[in-house]
């Protein structure tokens, strides 16, 4: 601003001033023009060059006020819109809860039933067609293009094996979260957890990569009470302890 405003002056300095030069030559030439004129040039160059500098600085304070965004309101809003929410696999039930996460607990938002893997108990080595249990993350998206079709429009690629499964020898891969490819889910998987056509989609309003996903054993019922869950089954402490290197979430 203060090039601008100094570019500026200088040109009206370099304008008046080869106006008043040409005004004093005149008047040498021209014996009629009155004594105080080049005064009240000089005095009307000075008044003018100090209204268009204060005009100036009025406007670019004005402009730059408008154009900056207030950092603490917008800080404010990002952090009051900011929802974090996380997936819990009920194997027991068969059921996927959509969960939302609040200061004390997890609020339950949608609820989807689920088909698992066709033998029942925790994952252990690979093509034993068992859906894992343990404290996973979403850590790729699949979209209908790059699935084949027998999995549907959507795939939430989860990460297992994680640290503590391979701490313990568990081998496999693949474990998707995922559609039928048929509209409605099929009656089992080989070790996913498979929602029908429509819920698969619709899981992409609220989760994405790095989503916590708890899978729960077959003899335990996530307690859901009046619609909450308590925040500490929802982490990998749960699950593992404080077994070094995995995420307590």
């Amino acid at each position: 601003m203060n090039n601008i405003l100094s570019r500026w002056r200088f040109i009206l300095k370099t304008r008046f001033g080869v106006a008043y030069s040409n005004f004093v030559l005149d008047r040498a030439f021209r014996p009629g023009i009155p004594s105080w004129m080049p005064v009240l040039m000089r005095n009307t160059f000075a008044v003018f060059a100090v209204i268009v500098t204060v005009a100036g600085i009025v406007f670019f304070v004005n402009k730059s006020t408008a154009t900056i965004p207030d950092i603490t309101k917008q800080g404010a809003s990002i952090i009051e819109t900011r929802i974090s929410y996380a997936v819990a696999v009920d194997k027991y039930q068969k059921r996927l809860f959509i969960l939302k996460e609040t200061d004390k607990y997890y609020e339950v938002v949608r609820m989807y039933e689920i088909s698992l893997g066709e033998v029942i108990g925790a994952k252990t080595e690979e093509g034993d067609l068992k859906t894992p249990e343990g404290f996973y993350k979403i850590i790729s998206i699949k979209e209908d293009k790059e699935l084949p079709k027998k999995y549907g429009p959507r795939a939430f690629v989860l990460d297992y094996p994680n640290r503590f499964d391979m701490a313990n020898g568990r081998t496999g891969g693949g474990i998707w979260l995922h559609g039928s490819g048929k509209g409605k889910k099929t009656p089992d998987t080989r070790g996913c957890v498979e929602l029908d056509d429509r819920s698969i989609v619709e899981l992409g309003k609220w989760i994405d990569i790095d989503t916590p996903v708890a899978i729960f054993p077959f003899d335990f019922e996530l307690p859901v009470v009046n619609g909450k869950i308590d925040k500490r089954f929802i982490t990998g402490n749960f699950f593992y302890g404080d077994m070094p290197g995995v995420s307590a979430g």
